[in-house]
């Protein structure tokens, strides 16, 4: 398809040309994908182009009838990757009423996929980077300066070797001014710094919204937002869902709304397990509630998994050994492994931990991993470290919160793990951590979701009228 572009926007020049080449003189267009011109024009595009189409696709998102296989299709396939291009090459002033909209568009698609509506401070949490605690799902108006600043600042170098005169924008000032608005003073942007990362300035915006997120937030919620930032605790969120990283709708359903501060329970009510404690509206008792064995069968599911990557990077592993102190029943290490590091044994010993239990609440509100730290000092290095060197062994404790952050000298472990695996089979060793970090992550989730939705009131009542209705119905 052919045009003529009127620089001058006079329409004489038009004349001598074919009737079928489209004639443009009011200076919007679209080029590579792009459009050029005024806001009315480019706004009206990204409109077309996408923001009608997207309803229609996010919709059917839900046919799919596993929530955990459509959210991860909105994160990868149909959220701010759609809007990526745009924001990149049209100037965040020119579009921003298809960015709110895109981004609306979006948070209703994910309330659909969850089941409820999401609060203030968890629409803000959804739109955080996973690494910061969040979900992933970016807004494209908060972004779109970053995206812009980094394309053009990337790109002028070449576009001023063909102009041969620098390269300017009317458009960068007020760029400039949106993103120095939403980051902190340190990450600003004055001229004549140029950025070309766009990775590096969406960071640091998410920095100052998690920070803005965590200052606003009562001692619950901002214990909870440290949690989920803790490093590698978000890795549940982007697994595949396979094998062990698969979660019913129940499981994901909860699992996503203990992350983001959403009430799983209608009131607080008198655990249905224990008969004893109180259930709160984010099911947070059921993490520790030492009935039905719930506690244990975390404890041997997690065990187990880490048993099989130590099996599969071929380090003979023994589950459970016995007879390790003398003269006691104890069996401090979970899993055993035989000459570990200097000719000594490595006596391993899980545990989960609730960071937001009363206990740890004002600390773990203030200190990244402060649970699964004083957890691992004051309960399983005071208990078996002194005596499990005695017997010529190291002893390290791996406890988790249950949020999934991991205590200290446990990443370590996990590093020499990843690597002896990865030379193993030839994988990469990137590759082989996040499958290390994905499925514990999923197990730990799916097994605190179990134990949460094993505690909803009348619970077995419920699951009969579920059990006749389907019956009637079939």
């Amino acid at each position: 398809m052919c045009e003529v572009i009127s620089a001058s926007g006079c329409t004489n020049s038009f004349q001598h040309f074919e009737p079928e080449i489209i004639r443009i003189s009011d200076g919007n267009m679209s080029i590579l994908g792009s459009a050029i011109g005024s806001k009315s024009h480019c706004e009206s595009w990204v409109t077309n182009k996408l923001n009608k189409k997207l309803p229609s696709l996010i919709n059917k998102l839900n046919s799919l009838d596993h929530a955990q296989s459509s959210f991860l299709l909105l994160l990868f396939c149909a959220s701010f990757c759609k809007m990526v291009w745009y924001i990149r090459t049209m100037p965040p002033d020119l579009l921003s009423d298809s960015c709110i909209h895109f981004d609306e568009i979006i948070s209703q698609g994910f309330e659909n996929i969850l089941g409820c509506g999401l609060p203030v401070f968890s629409l803000s949490q959804v739109c955080s980077s996973t690494k910061l605690g969040g979900a992933g799902l970016r807004a494209s108006k908060t972004h779109s300066a970053a995206a812009y600043l980094s394309s053009f600042f990337a790109s002028s170098s070449l576009v001023e070797t063909f102009l041969r005169k620098p390269c300017v924008s009317i458009h960068i000032t007020s760029a400039l001014l949106q993103y120095n608005q939403q980051v902190s003073t340190t990450n600003q942007i004055h001229p004549p710094t140029a950025p070309t990362s766009q990775k590096d300035l969406s960071f640091a915006i998410d920095s100052e919204c998690f920070n803005t997120l965590a200052s606003s937030s009562n001692l619950l919620n901002k214990a909870r937002i440290l949690c989920c930032a803790a490093p590698h605790a978000g890795a549940w969120i982007r697994a595949l869902p396979f094998l062990r990283n698969r979660l019913s709708n129940l499981e994901w359903s909860i699992s996503m709304k203990r992350w983001l501060g959403i009430p799983v329970f209608e009131k607080e009510h008198v655990c249905v397990a224990c008969n004893k404690e109180a259930m709160d509206i984010f099911g947070n008792h059921a993490i520790v509630c030492s009935t039905k064995g719930d506690r244990i069968k975390r404890h041997n599911a997690i065990r187990d998994c880490f048993f099989d990557f130590c099996s599969a990077a071929a380090w003979g592993p023994v589950k459970e050994k016995p007879f390790l102190l003398p003269g006691s029943c104890e069996r401090p290490a979970d899993i055993l492994i035989p000459n570990y590091s200097a000719g000594k044994d490595l006596a391993v010993d899980f545990a989960v931990t609730c960071p937001l239990q009363s206990a740890y609440l004002h600390e773990a509100a203030n200190t990244s991993l402060y649970a699964c730290n004083k957890y691992a000092e004051d309960i399983k290095l005071a208990k078996f470290q002194n005596r499990v060197q005695l017997e010529g062994l190291d002893y390290l404790p791996f406890v988790f919160e249950s949020f999934g952050g991991l205590s200290m000298d446990t990443e370590s472990f996990i590093s020499k793990l990843a690597t002896s695996i990865s030379h193993r089979f030839g994988d990469s060793r990137h590759v082989v951590l996040a499958n290390i970090f994905q499925n514990v992550a999923c197990i730990l989730n799916k097994s605190i979701a179990r134990s949460i939705s094993s505690r909803f009131p009348d619970f077995s009542q419920n699951m009969v009228t579920i059990t006749t209705l389907a019956v009637k119905t079939w």
